[in-house]
């Protein structure tokens, strides 16, 4: 049967979070396609979903831990007055503090119905607001269980994808990862249709050592999601121009400037 279902956060129902600053709080295993072409070549990182009664936030927990050990090597050079290596010659000393995980955060508050989208692009943030954008769900009866959690399917069309996802209804938090929302439960698996973005939940109610981690960005610069979304194209498919549309010029030691191919690049949300 078909459901066009209104987003309703029900955690006012339940006992899950007992005040405004309690978390209830999840991990995925997010796997990723970056080349639409290569079906067999993955990427994975680990997501970290904190709900509340009034927000939720979406982040990369290797971003995060990545960022904080880059900033304690950062620290501890500087105490030992040791000079800090960065540049393509330490890129695989550099690999270990995951600095290139996932480091979009969402932010979404129930309150005022406002999804908040931040991102970092070498040393500038920026970031866009919009709507909270619910789902048409298809839900059907099929059943399994994850994480001894009784989960049903359900499937949609969303931000030019098509997904099924897998929803628990013994935990009522109309919530899931990404962007994905507006079931009677969380959703505890999702996936697109090609099985390029797949997302796994592995744990629920997360360590409070993990998740006291988190660090929002700071000085975020909000534009228009379509001027975000050009930033991001260009720094993830060439850096080299992301800098030329900044007005940075990166040249060569003979003065020419320097031209890159683009990388592959596919975003999950394919929406205008």
């Amino acid at each position: 049967m078909k459901f066009t279902l209104l987003f309703i956060f029900v955690l006012t129902t339940t006992n899950i979070i007992a005040s405004d600053s309690t978390y209830f709080s999840c991990k995925y295993r997010y796997t990723f396609q970056k080349d639409s072409t290569k079906s067999e070549i993955k990427s994975n990182d680990i997501m970290i979903l904190l709900i509340n009664k009034m927000s939720s936030i979406y982040y990369s927990e290797l971003k995060q831990l990545g960022t904080s050990n880059f900033q304690k090597k950062q620290l501890d050079e500087k105490t030992q007055n040791a000079p800090l290596k960065i540049g393509p010659e330490n890129a695989q000393e550099g690999a270990s503090f995951f600095m290139s995980s996932d480091p979009e955060i969402i932010n979404i508050n129930y309150i005022n119905g406002e999804i908040s989208v931040t991102n970092k692009f070498l040393e500038d943030s920026y970031g866009y607001k919009e709507s909270i954008e619910v789902p048409k769900w298809d839900i059907a009866t099929d059943t399994i269980t994850i994480l001894n959690q009784l989960c049903q399917r359900a499937t949609t069309t969303y931000k030019g994808r098509n997904y099924e996802v897998w929803f628990a209804l013994s935990i009522p938090i109309s919530k899931g990862p990404w962007l994905l929302n507006g079931l009677p439960g969380l959703i505890l698996k999702a996936n697109d249709a090609k099985n390029q973005f797949v997302f796994e939940c592995i744990e629920l109610n997360t360590s409070n050592d993990i998740t006291n981690e988190f660090r929002p960005y700071s000085n975020v610069r909000f534009v228009s999601k379509s001027m975000y979304k050009e930033k991001k194209r260009l720094f993830s498919q060439n850096l080299v121009e992301f800098l030329k549309s900044n007005g940075i010029s990166v040249k060569n030691s003979s003065g020419d400037q320097i031209v890159r191919p683009n990388k592959p690049y596919n975003p999950i949300d394919l929406s205008k």
